[in-house]
């Protein structure tokens, strides 16, 4: 777990709480509009700071140096080599013993998430930006000493967004994501809010917003219903949206 204690906003303003304590196995998401000191804590967590930075927040650590997975919206592959090459290398450093069983895992994993498959043949540098995302992910996911995962906007790296939280949480990881997605920020069990650089709320989610996320994910499928066909080639008429209404139910 990591504790964090309060730093100061643009307006040399001290945040308003003691101290907060991020748990393993919970997902956070993080709002706020652009430049309100989303990506400043990032680096924070990163770099536990220590008083010196930006914000002048404390972040401590109940393990002595704990391994943090940050995966950016520009993150990208450049080196070439096959997805097999890579996966196999890094477990092997990871000190996994059946490499090739792991590789196999994580192209699963990834390809779970994705709406392309990836095949361990597969360049990196010919990788979608899914694609290479979905295998960044599934990789970190598999990745027993990751600690924390912080992810940046996922909902715009044309992955399974609900998937990958689910994937990261059933691993056990404290996963922090930025996201403007609504149905994102109510699904994550705990919730932080940003203006001027500083942290103005931090809200558990409520058994309301709980029933209020499954309204939001009846129209997200049927969202990701109408993106389908639209892909297929397929028309979109006005009966459509009359053969199954969205309750609140």
């Amino acid at each position: 777990m990591i504790h964090i204690y309060p730093g100061y906003n643009k307006n040399n303003e001290q945040e308003n709480y003691e101290c907060l304590t991020l748990l393993k196995g919970s997902v956070y998401s993080i709002v706020g509009p652009t430049g309100s000191g989303k990506s400043q804590f990032f680096e924070d967590i990163e770099l536990l700071s220590d008083s010196q930075g930006v914000t002048r927040r404390v972040i401590k650590s109940d393990a002595s140096i704990p391994v943090v997975a940050h995966l950016s919206q520009k993150m990208n592959f450049m080196v070439e080599m096959s997805v097999e090459e890579f996966v196999t290398i890094h477990a092997s450093c990871l000190g996994v013993g059946d490499t090739k069983k792991h590789c196999d895992s994580v192209v699963q994993l990834a390809n779970s998430i994705t709406g392309e498959e990836i095949f361990c043949h597969d360049l990196l540098t010919k990788l979608s930006g899914g694609q290479a995302r979905s295998l960044m992910i599934a990789d970190i996911a598999m990745n027993p000493n990751s600690d924390i995962v912080l992810l940046d906007e996922i909902e715009n790296a044309g992955i399974d967004r609900l998937k990958v939280l689910k994937m990261l949480s059933d691993a056990n990881k404290m996963v922090l994501i930025v996201t403007h997605d609504p149905l994102l920020a109510l699904l994550a069990d705990f919730r932080f809010v940003f203006k001027d650089g500083g942290i103005t709320h931090f809200l558990k989610q409520t058994l309301e917003e709980k029933r209020l996320s499954k309204h939001l994910l009846q129209i997200d499928r049927k969202q990701s219903d109408i993106r389908q066909r639209l892909r297929k080639g397929m028309e979109i008429r006005e009966d459509y949206f009359n053969e199954k209404k969205i309750t609140m139910e």
